[in-house]
């Protein structure tokens, strides 16, 4: 492919996810593309077919089937249950299903990303076999492969995903991530690697192609942003002895401290249904303690998530691109960490003071959070030094397919 202009790239992520945020990273990789000409064609490595608009649907226990009820509670509290379902489904029916699509996309790109997100994991085994399945196309079809601005899981590799992550690696041109911590598991696992680069998440670009005007005249709106307790219980031992009735009254108790300092909060969602509804479960509590909150509609898609958190000039969030998106449009955001790639990533553009610990959820009020917003300190500069990064990291992975 010598000497070939680069027209059009398959970009492997979770675009389709209903948790926004990977939206907001495909839509960044896509601009990032376009600055040289190049479009970006979305594929979710999920085998998601469309964005959530488009699929809208409650995840609501009484509408599955008996037998996925019955068996929901096993499989979510054994690992070893998880990983043999998501092993099973993609090997017997998820594979079989996306093959031709994913080999009649590749075959007419020029080139493919694996880009952004926290992919490089080992959940279950659910990204590791759909990864090598891109690389194997890929090499198929001879087409160049990179990956760009990944988070690399720090819950481990298992032997094969070890030796799978092993081989992509090996099959790409080019290899960048988005975290300090992320490059470091790399070479503690796969030592062989040592051109690795290193840049900020490229969600941080947004603010360049998604302009708002945000209306901020009153800066005592306060956003809320979080997630279910399941989320928080894959990281922070902490949180696995309570219950989910304990964690939605940590959140209670804040937003009815931001209303009692005259503060008037907003619930925002990432778009995940299950996001949505324990925001919903903290609002009727709130109203039924006589607190008024606004609950945003839950978005349907990235634009409807930025527009949402374009109008609220304080976010505290525990949903990572939500800080970002607000943080690049000027806001002030509190970023509140449940999982490592969270530190991570502020850290890889020197904000890592900004993020505090979901554990401080227990033993903090709303003044404490009201003392970070009202010290905030904006720095346009922080934010332009992230993006220069970005751009050149773009830029040489643009240029090394070019030559490949």
């Amino acid at each position: 492919m010598n000497n070939v202009g680069i027209k059009k790239i398959a970009v492997f992520s979770e675009c389709y996810s209903h948790n926004l945020g990977d939206g907001v990273i495909f839509d960044s990789i896509s601009f990032l593309l376009s600055n040289f000409g190049i479009e970006a064609v979305p594929i979710d490595l999920s085998g998601r077919e469309s964005c959530p608009a488009s699929m809208v649907q409650e995840i609501n226990a009484s509408s599955v089937t008996f037998v996925r009820n019955v068996m929901r509670v096993p499989i979510r509290r054994c690992g070893a249950l998880r990983k043999l379902y998501s092993t099973s489904k993609w090997y017997l029916y998820d594979m079989q299903k996306i093959h031709d699509r994913w080999s009649h996309i590749i075959e007419s790109v020029d080139a493919v990303i694996i880009g952004g997100g926290q992919l490089l994991t080992d959940i279950d085994f659910g990204f590791p076999p759909r990864i090598f399945k891109v690389a194997k196309l890929a090499q198929y079809y001879k087409k160049p492969l990179c990956i760009l601005g990944c988070g690399v899981g720090s819950t481990g590799w298992s032997f094969v995903a070890r030796n799978i992550y092993d081989y992509v690696l090996r099959c790409a041109e080019y290899i960048s991530v988005r975290d300090e911590d992320s490059l470091n598991m790399i070479r503690k696992r796969l030592p062989s690697f040592s051109n690795v680069d290193l840049h900020p998440d490229v969600a941080f670009m947004i603010n360049k192609f998604q302009k708002y005007s945000s209306n901020l005249s009153d800066n005592k709106v306060v956003g809320f942003n979080f997630q279910p307790l399941l989320n928080f219980k894959k990281f922070l031992p902490r949180f696995n002895s309570i219950s989910n009735d304990t964690y939605l009254n940590l959140w209670v108790r804040l937003i009815q401290g931001a209303c009692v300092a005259g503060y008037r909060p907003v619930i925002v969602t990432n778009g995940h249904p299950l996001d949505y509804e324990t925001a919903r479960s903290a609002v009727d509590r709130l109203n039924a303690s006589g607190y008024q909150v606004v609950l945003a509609d839950r978005p349907m898609s990235s634009e409807a998530l930025i527009s949402q958190i374009a109008d609220l000039p304080n976010l505290l969030c525990t949903r990572m691109h939500a800080g970002i998106i607000s943080y690049c449009l000027g806001n002030k955001v509190i970023p509140i960490s449940w999982d490592p790639k969270v530190v991570g990533v502020w850290s890889s553009v020197g904000l890592e003071n900004l993020v505090v610990s979901a554990e401080d959820l227990f033993i903090r009020d709303w003044n404490y959070f009201e003392d970070i917003f009202d010290n905030f300190v904006h720095s346009s500069g922080v934010l332009e030094c992230a993006q220069r990064k970005i751009l050149s990291a773009i830029s040489d992975c643009v240029q090394i397919l070019k030559k490949s």
